[in-house]
């Protein structure tokens, strides 16, 4: 794998593309630029995306999976949201949905990522649910290429 120069990753992002960004800081353009550098493997392309709300809203993984066809596993705790999410993504049988919370027990994120047979090394985690971030990238066993933790 070749060394990634941050710096240089964002001064040849060409800011007409933040017009497609989807979360809330333009961390999905960075994402997006971060991989272009990166050696990512086809069968690497799935992002985990903990909280992802409806798919969408705020989503620092959204372009991948809509545009870019990477399959996901999408986790949300609200069943509404979700719903919104597997109307959204119902022509991709690649993304998959977990309704409920990852949590230190019968949740723990690699038990559910085990159910979806999700590789041991893939090309993103998203963590965003505001209160056991720690302890769920803590006690995560699989190797993500990218962690973006908010």
């Amino acid at each position: 794998m070749s060394k990634l120069d941050f710096k240089q990753c964002l001064k040849r992002t060409n800011l007409d593309i933040w017009k497609d960004s989807k979360s809330q800081s333009g961390e999905d353009i960075t994402i997006k630029e971060i991989i272009n550098e990166l050696e990512i493997s086809e069968t690497d392309k799935v992002a985990v995306d903990v909280g992802s709300w409806d798919g969408m809203h705020l989503s620092n993984v959204y372009n991948l999976l809509a545009i870019d066809g990477w399959g996901g596993i999408l986790i949300e705790g609200d069943s509404g949201r979700l719903e919104v999410s597997k109307k959204r993504f119902a022509d991709n049988p690649h993304i998959h949905h977990y309704n409920g919370f990852a949590n230190r027990e019968n949740n723990n994120i690699n038990t559910i990522l085990s159910r979806y047979d999700c590789p041991e090394e893939f090309g993103v985690f998203n963590l965003d649910i505001d209160s056991f971030d720690f302890w769920i990238w803590k006690d995560l066993n699989y190797k993500p290429k990218i962690v973006c933790v908010e």
